[in-house]
Parts: structure tokens; C-alpha cells; sequence
């Protein structure tokens, strides 16, 4: 029972425990355990258990089980199999995580063909009850790296030789093993202390963990210095082009979301360019080597690297800082049909777009750190932003949707410098505000470039398709689909695809009705809405802000309590579909009126949303107004006017979210 919820009751035929918190002296406090055979049916059940704990292709205990049964972290874990009817279910107090009370399951997609793995898959979890502490991240981390120091050598055939020292901090007392995770594509030469003695480790088989052991163990606050060497092959090289294959984790890390600062230092053939992740601060050549060294400073969860055959564009403009395009060029150029037609070369094209987005963001938002920017295009359609770093597709060979466009994709990767980098989610439930804020900004650049309004409201309406074809939303046999604030969650193997759909599209979508909503007719040039935009980066930039802070800045912003909007659509996941009928008359002193009806379903009772109603009158002369639908069913009477409507367009300007049917009126 959890909080006044209803408890889970289940009749089971087996029970697999395992734990290091207390639940040992609570067993013995009401049962008495003496040596004894083990039955044949216990050692089939706990290696049942074991099987979903290791599974095949993994061939290692998780590090979230492992860590609490080697090291004291946070009181220890308890985690429960239980088997009865039907699949079986697990039970886990995950000390490591913030949402550490934790229901799993076997997902759907545990089989292929006659072959059976083993999974979990998260079915609910939340936080300890009682528990109110203010948190970074999802992660409850017992060690921190506090800084890398990356040293790179890039040799001519492309082979990486690779050391890193990495700074230690014990955030708990005890700390015997120090699990690092390691993206594989590399293979570690040594491991050692600062003093150069050499720890005991473990190499997981397949899992990229490598465990270090701690002799004497950390207590709370000890730093300690560690120093990795390995080789890795992170690109690949087709002539003139250069493939990027750079695994996320492809330096050592504990966690993969805690921010460290980082010195990156490059060695390398000096026919090649490069681009890093940071500040560059340091640059010379000695005997055909290139030495290049970068700081990367305020803390950030990810770094990286590009290397190549360039062509290099500065794109600077402005008060801006300086931007630098690389783009790949021989051969590749011969792809590149999507990027022509203007008359000005590749590289021109794509500095100038660049360039507009990276203007268009710091007026709309607010300056990013003044160091350089670099964007690169790679050749195999690599998309991933890193301070002060993009990598951007050159080419796309079909476009499905508005928003599946090279144009596209680089504002929505360049937006990513002031959302999700800048200001970073403060965790899983505040996904949204990196991926859905990029996709709206993306979309807002597009509505202020050449394509103009007709393209931001053409990538609107590819999002809504997506969102209402939805399995789910039409047909309702399936799983539902979750809110916006489960974030990765939103996938499963029931709701296969909806992260993109979900956090991405329908996060943008909430920023644009918050913008529908802000717009009257005292406020045409949008100063409420943009003023939220410079005020909310302003307060966060550098650091991380939640969905919480987000509406409250959204609320100074409206001048309105906007709990409702929040708990509508980021919170729950109802769609609204709205039956719209309507007719115009004449009354008794010659004035038209428009009498409409609006059925509401799909959603709670209480669901309301101020709709849009745009009247046009013929000869360019419209007017809109604002219909507060609510409830089952809303009736309303329009203001009589001069003039008799020639069209009554509800929902105007796509301000809602929603299927609208057209109905007669009856």
C-alpha cells in the first residue's frame, strides 16, 4: 500500500528475496533458520529469479542490484520475484534512484519466436513515502566524478589512444567498488591510482561495466584520482569521408547524467580538422601533429569530438559568438541535392542557416555562454547537440513530413545550446522541456524565416496527425498513451515509438497552445510570451529547472493561475475531440447572430480549454473570440454584429490541441 492507494494482492507460488537493508534481522526476529539440503525446487526458483537479474545477452548484474549488495548505499536494497499466475512480477527498494520504490514486469516484447529472454520493465514507481528532498537528476549516485582530464591521440589510419584521470568524490561512507561505465568500441590497456599502484577490477562481459575496487574504502567527502588508458577505433574512413562512431560513453562514467567539468586535450595529423565539445585553449603544431587542448566549464553531463576533412565556414554575425560550419565535402558534395538551388555552395547555405537560427534563439531567449560554436555536418545523419558542438545530418533522401527536413533539424539541434544544454532538465519528468522546447523553438524559427506561418502551422499539423493516429487515441484497445511527464517512460513495449511522439511533438504542441493562449488583442506583438522565454532562461542558465518552475514562470507571464493547463497536458493524456455545430440568423432588430453547440469527449468532465472562434465576413474582415468549452456539452450565443459571418472557423490558428468534426446543426 502506498500513500492511501489501494494495495497489490496477489496469490504467488514462489518468492525470490533479495536484500541488503534490514529485512535479514526482520525475518529473524519472527523465524528461525537452521542449516539444512536445499530442495531441488528452491534452486530452480532462484535461478529462475537469477535469470531475469543477468540476463543472457547481458551476462552481468545490473549495477543498480549489484552496488547496494557490495557497498553500504543509502540503507541498502530490497528487491522481490514473485511468480503466480500468469507473468511474474518484481518488487524493488532501489536505494540508487531517486523514485526508488519500484514495480516491475516482464515486457511484452520478452520473446522472439520460441526464443524466451528475460527482462524487467518499469510498470510504476515513486518515492519513498515521507521523502520531500530536493534533487538533481533520478539518481541517488553514492560516488561522483567531479572532473576528466581527456587526452586523445589521433593517428594517421584514425585508431585512438586514449587516457583519462578522472577526480573522485565519496558522497557515502564505505565505498569499496567504483562501477564505471564504459560505451564500449574501446578496450581498457590499465587502470590505476594517482600514486600509481594498480586496484583490483572487474571487466563486465558484456554490460561496459568495469568495477574498481577501493582499498581502504572512500568515506563521505574523499577525493581520489583514478587513470584509464585504452585504444579505441571511434571513426572511420571512405576516402575524403570520415564516419563518425562515437558510442555514447565513450569516456569512462559512473553515471551518465551528473555534471563534471573537463579538459580535453587532441593530438592529431595536422591535414585534419577538429571540433570539441568547450573552449578552446590552447592550439599549436609540431612536426605535422596538431596539439589542441579545450575547457569545458560551468559542469555538463556530455562531451565530444569531431575529426575530418572540412570545409570550414565562419558564420559569425552580430554580437554573436563566433560560429564555425564544417562541412564535409569530395564525394559527399555529390548527395547533397537537398542542400542546393539558391546558387550559393553547400557550405555558404548552411552557415547562413546556422547563423539565422543561433540569432533568431539569443534574441528570443537570451545569450549562451560567449565561446565558439562549432557545427559540423557528418556523413552518416549523426543528430546530437554538445555544448558548443552539433552534429548535424548533411543530407536526408525522402522527406515525409514538414518537419523531417534538414532545415528543420538543424534548428531544432541548434535550439538545443539554450534547451537541454543550457538549461538542463531537472529529470526524467522534465524531459520535455529539452526535446519538446527544441522542437517548438525549430518550429518558431521556421514560422519567422522565408516559409513563414504556413510552414510553422504545416509542421503543427504533421505533429497533431502523429498525435491523433496514435494507435491508442483512436482505437483504445491498446495501452494508453502516458503524459508528457513520464517522460522516457512514455516507452514501453506496450507504447512502442511514443517518446518521440509524446515528450518531442506533444511537448512542442503544449508551448504552442501556452502561446495561443497568452495572445490577445492588447498584446499583438506577443511581449508576455516572449517576455516569459527571456525571464525563465535568464533565472536558469547554466543549471537545471523543473516543469513546477516552469508553469510558475508561465503564470507571472499570463497574469493567471495555470495549474489547470499543467495538470491537463502534462500531467494526464487525454486528447479532446470536439463535435462543432453552429447557425447563423437574424434577430428581431436585424443584427446577425451566431448560435453553436460544442460536444466535448474523449476527456474528464472538468477538462476545459478556451477555444478560438475566428468569424470572417468577406473582404478581408475578420474578428476572433475566446469560447470557454467545459463539460459534455457547451451551448453559446455570439455577440450580434453589423455584418452576417460568411465562415465561422472554430479552433482557429490550431490553438487546441484536438480532433475537431464538423457537425450540422440540428
Amino acid at each position: 500500500e502506498y500513500d492511501g492507494h489501494a494495495p497489490l494482492r496477489r496469490p504467488f507460488t514462489m518468492l525470490v528475496l533479495l536484500f541488503s537493508d534490514t529485512t535479514r534481522a526482520e525475518l529473524e526476529a519472527v523465524a528461525r533458520f537452521v542449516p539444512g539440503a536445499v530442495p531441488q525446487a528452491a534452486r530452480l526458483a532462484i535461478r529462475e529469479a537469477v535469470s531475469f537479474i543477468v540476463p543472457t545477452e547481458l551476462k552481468d548484474v545490473p549495477v543498480w542490484l549489484a552496488k547496494p549488495l557490495l557497498d553500504p548505499v543509502h540503507g541498502g536494497l530490497f528487491y522481490a520475484h514473485v511468480q503466480g499466475p500468469g507473468k511474474p512480477l518484481f518488487f524493488a527498494l532501489d536505494p540508487g534512484t531517486i523514485e526508488g520504490v519500484r514495480l516491475l514486469r516482464r515486457p511484452d516484447d520478452d520473446y522472439f519466436g520460441v526464443v524466451v529472454y528475460h527482462h524487467l520493465e518499469v510498470l510504476s514507481q515513486q518515492r519513498r513515502r515521507g521523502d520531500t528532498l530536493s534533487t538533481e537528476g533520478d539518481l541517488w549516485p553514492s560516488l561522483r566524478i567531479a572532473h576528466q582530464a581527456i587526452d586523445v591521440t589521433v593517428a594517421p589510419d584514425l585508431a585512438c589512444e586514449i587516457g583519462v584521470t578522472l577526480n573522485l568524490e565519496s558522497l557515502e561512507p564505505g565505498q569499496r567498488w567504483l562501477p564505471l561505465t564504459f560505451g564500449g568500441k574501446g578496450t581498457v590497456d590499465s587502470v590505476m591510482w594517482a600514486d600509481g599502484t594498480r586496484p583490483r577490477i572487474r571487466v563486465g562481459r558484456e554490460s561496459g561495466v568495469i568495477w574498481v575496487r577501493c582499498d581502504p574504502p572512500l568515506d563521505t567527502g574523499s577525493m581520489r584520482a583514478l587513470r584509464l588508458h585504452y585504444h579505441a577505433r571511434l571513426f572511420e574512413r571512405d576516402g575524403d569521408l570520415f564516419f563518425n562512431q562515437i558510442p555514447d560513453g565513450w569516456y569512462p562514467v559512473i553515471d551518465g547524467e551528473t555534471p563534471a567539468t573537463f579538459d580535453l586535450a587532441f593530438h592529431y595529423p595536422d591535414q585534419y580538422q577538429l571540433a570539441a565539445t568547450g573552449r578552446r585553449v590552447a592550439d599549436e603544431t609540431r612536426g605535422g601533429v596538431r596539439h589542441t587542448r579545450y575547457t569545458v566549464d560551468p559542469a555538463t553531463p556530455w562531451v565530444s569530438f569531431d575529426i575530418g576533412l572540412f570545409h570550414v565556414v565562419d558564420a559569425t554575425a552580430d554580437s554573436l559568438p563566433p560560429i564555425h560550419v564544417l562541412v564535409a565535402g569530395g564525394q559527399h558534395a555529390g548527395d547533397s541535392e537537398l542542400l542546393r538551388g539558391d546558387g550559393r555552395s553547400i557550405e555558404q547555405r548552411v552557415a547562413a542557416e546556422v547563423r539565422d537560427e543561433a540569432r533568431f534563439f539569443r534574441r528570443a531567449v537570451g545569450p549562451v555562454p560567449d565561446r565558439p560554436l562549432y557545427a559540423v555536418h557528418t556523413t552518416d545523419n549523426v543528430l546530437r547537440a554538445y555544448p558548443q558542438l552539433i552534429h548535424l545530418p548533411l543530407t536526408f533522401h525522402r522527406h515525409i513530413d514538414p518537419d523531417i527536413t534538414p532545415y528543420f533539424y538543424r534548428a531544432h539541434e541548434v535550439a538545443h545550446q539554450w534547451w537541454g544544454l543550457s538549461v538542463r532538465p531537472r529529470n526524467y519528468h522534465d524531459a520535455w522541456m529539452s526535446e519538446g522546447f527544441a522542437d517548438f523553438f525549430a518550429a518558431w524559427f521556421v514560422q519567422n524565416s522565408t516559409l513563414g506561418t504556413p510552414g510553422y502551422l504545416d509542421i503543427l499539423g504533421a505533429w497533431r496527425r502523429r498525435i491523433l493516429d496514435n494507435r491508442k487515441f483512436l482505437f483504445g484497445k491498446a495501452a494508453p498513451a502516458a503524459p508528457i511527464a513520464l517522460g522516457d517512460r512514455t516507452n514501453s513495449s506496450r507504447t512502442v515509438g511514443d517518446y518521440d511522439v509524446i515528450v518531442y511533438n506533444k511537448g512542442a504542441w503544449v508551448l504552442h497552445m501556452l502561446r495561443n493562449l497568452m495572445l490577445t488583442d492588447d498584446d499583438p506583438s506577443e511581449l508576455r510570451f516572449g517576455g516569459l522565454w527571456r525571464e525563465f532562461y535568464t533565472a536558469h542558465a547554466g543549471g537545471t529547472a523543473s516543469t513546477l518552475e516552469f508553469r510558475a514562470a508561465a503564470e507571472r507571464a499570463a497574469g493567471q493561475d495555470l495549474g489547470w493547463f499543467f495538470s491537463q497536458w502534462i500531467d494526464h493524456a487525454e486528447i479532446p475531440t470536439y463535435t462543432f455545430s453552429y447557425h447563423v440568423a437574424q434577430n428581431t432588430d436585424g443584427r446577425w447572430v451566431v448560435k453553436a453547440r460544442v460536444a466535448q469527449s474523449r476527456v474528464p468532465s472538468t477538462f476545459r480549454m478556451d477555444v478560438p472562434i475566428r468569424l470572417e465576413y468577406g473582404g478581408g474582415r475578420s474578428e476572433r473570440l475566446r469560447v470557454r468549452v467545459t463539460g459534455p456539452l457547451t451551448e453559446f450565443e455570439l455577440p450580434a454584429t453589423d455584418a452576417k459571418p460568411v465562415r465561422v472557423e472554430f479552433n482557429d490558428l490550431e490553438s487546441v490541441l484536438c480532433e475537431v468534426v464538423q457537425a450540422a446543426w440540428k
